[in-house]
């Protein structure tokens, strides 16, 4: 008996414990907790092709290919015998006259192979780094892996601006939750056809829809729920995609190996069920359609929020001619497209570079398949909650915190992509340069795309849908230069594709720099809103206005747990956290 008293006391504080615990998560937690699992089931489809293909067509074990490496790396063969003489005297006389003369030819024998291949070296090669022929290996697998991948890109670029439109007729979660569930269950159909045909093509075009028609939901969503100094935070969620590209080959590829591809396309679809069956139920649209929220709390909120114009309520179409006519959002798109011309290089030519030059492959190396990843999730999250603080506390303006994070995630990959031809004969330079560009990149998310939402929070899911189409133009663009640039359709080499690559960031980014802004634009107002509230004269008076509102978002805290009794000021001080 008293055992079963200690379990029943156990089991009430447990049940006392849940409903604590319940009470903090807040409805807001729980939409950002899905909208991060949906963007890394995104990222997941977008890797799932290229797990199936490449996974089953190497028979190489990790064994076999660092022999492979080290007999056919330009590293192995042409830095590593430099090195080597270095060691011939070791235990020799030095007064030997014949071991002088034996490593003169042998210098000299090699110098006349490096002049054959166009390869220089410095000393005795402690910073060599072989220039590849003019083309490289390119496999008939690697070949379609770069045709289901562009076919994919070309789904991104059409889908965002229709969907833009869409979503603010019927609603971000509906948008949002039909484009991930049609990416991840596509993918049953796949086993049902040929594998790697026209038909599976077809397929992922239809998969690059569904994915591109989820981003202009996103920003409509971080509007409605997120008080303009908060929404960094959110924005910077969608860095989520990267964790899925990740975990695409770490749970991908035994899964493949073990039980074959068509295993690959019944778990994608059974987890994008899954989440649809969570995303319907505990997301809404705004506050003010959520359960669980009291009247108090949605008051408070939306009062936090702003004025805005709802999602399905009698929408006006977008100003076209003055938002087409709006340099920040021009900014806008044009730091997008580098944004991702620099990832597009990074995942396709940095990674390639690393496997043929010094012997690094991601399907064989955990760390560098893994660490860039998280790292850039973790760097994104990080940066869009310190540029909130620092807002909140106005110690910047909002446009130069935008800029300033412009600055980060474009000139420092840029710079990074630059270099990395030139990282010489240790193969632990070109990967560490390799991680720090991914991390760094995190940037961009609170950057250049909060500041798509900052400018025109009614219209944020057209600015982001131009955005997103420009940025998949980048993509796109980018995947042909290296694939054109490093299979000899251009005379090119590695630091071609580089360069251009770090070129682009460097200039979308000085674009951005000189015409960026995160101050809302006079086209964002409807003339109904526009007669309510008078436009700040300067962006130094659009801040203290942000600042005052972020102030009632620590009003907003949940009141459903406090009794009767508390007063209006302990309820205040307990709002942010519910929400």
């Amino acid at each position: 008996m008293a055992a079963f008293g200690k379990l029943k006391r156990g089991s009430v504080q447990l049940q006392r414990a849940a409903i604590k615990a319940s009470g903090r998560i807040g409805a807001r937690h729980v939409m950002v907790g899905m909208v991060v699992l949906g963007l890394l089931l995104s990222g997941f489809v977008e890797r799932s092709a290229s797990v199936a293909l490449l996974s089953l067509s190497d028979p190489l074990s990790s064994a076999d290919f660092a022999e492979y490496v080290t007999n056919t790396s330009y590293v192995t063969q042409y830095c590593a015998s430099f090195n080597d003489t270095n060691d011939l005297d070791v235990g020799a006389d030095p007064e030997d006259g014949g071991l002088e003369e034996e490593i003169t030819d042998f210098e000299q024998e090699d110098d006349d192979s490096f002049e054959g291949n166009g390869t220089t070296h410095v000393g005795h090669g402690r910073h060599i780094v072989a220039d590849p022929p003019l083309k490289v290996p390119f496999s008939e697998n690697e070949g379609l892996d770069f045709r289901l991948r562009e076919m994919f890109l070309w789904g991104t670029l059409f889908a965002p601006l229709p969907s833009s439109r869409l979503t603010a007729k019927v609603g971000p979660v509906r948008i949002f939750g039909i484009g991930i569930l049609g990416a991840g269950a596509l993918a049953v159909f796949v086993p049902f056809g040929a594998w790697f045909s026209s038909y599976h093509i077809t397929i992922r075009f239809v998969q690059g829809l569904f994915t591109g028609s989820t981003w202009p939901a996103l920003h409509m969503l971080a509007a409605s729920w997120f008080p303009p100094l908060q929404r960094s935070g959110f924005v910077s969620c969608y860095s989520a995609v990267s964790v899925g590209h990740a975990m695409a080959g770490l749970l991908g590829t035994p899964l493949v190996l073990a039980l074959g591809r068509d295993s690959l396309c019944y778990l994608l679809a059974t987890l994008t069920l899954l989440w649809a069956m969570g995303w319907w139920i505990l997301v809404r649209e705004s506050p003010a359609e959520h359960p669980r929220l009291s009247d108090e709390q949605r008051r408070h909120l939306q009062r936090a929020i702003g004025p805005g114009l709802s999602a399905r309520n009698a929408v006006p179409p977008p100003p076209w001619r003055r938002l087409l006519s709006s340099l920040p959002v021009w900014a806008c798109a044009m730091a997008t497209l580098g944004s991702h011309w620099g990832q597009a290089t990074l995942q396709l030519a940095v990674t390639k570079y690393l496997m043929l030059v010094y012997g690094f492959a991601l399907r064989y190396d955990r760390v560098l398949s893994v660490l860039p990843h998280f790292g850039h999730f973790l760097a994104a999250l990080t940066f869009g909650r310190v540029v909130d603080h620092v807002r909140g506390q106005a110690l910047v303006s909002t446009t130069t915190a935008r800029k300033l994070l412009v600055y980060i995630s474009h000139f420092l990959p840029g710079a990074v992509l630059f270099v990395v031809g030139y990282s010489g004969c240790d193969p632990a330079t070109p990967a560490a340069i390799y991680t720090a560009a991914v991390v760094v990149s995190g940037a961009t998310a609170a950057g250049v795309y909060s500041s798509a939402v900052d400018v025109a929070p009614n219209f944020a899911g057209t600015v982001f849908g131009l955005s997103q189409t420009f940025g998949a133009a980048g993509s796109l663009a980018a995947s042909y230069v290296v694939k054109e640039g490093l299979h000899g359709s251009l005379p090119g080499s590695w630091r071609l594709v580089f360069g251009v690559a770090a070129f682009v960031l460097a200039f979308t980014a000085t674009v951005f720099m000189a015409i960026g802004s995160g101050s809302v634009q006079p086209w964002n107002y409807s003339p109904n809103q526009r007669a309510a509230a008078q436009e700040p004269a300067s962006e130094d008076e659009a801040e203290e206005r942000e600042t005052a509102a972020s102030s009632v978002v620590v009003d907003t805290a949940s009141v459903s747990q406090q009794p009767p009794e508390t007063s209006s000021t302990t309820k205040a001080a307990t709002m942010t956290t519910a929400l």
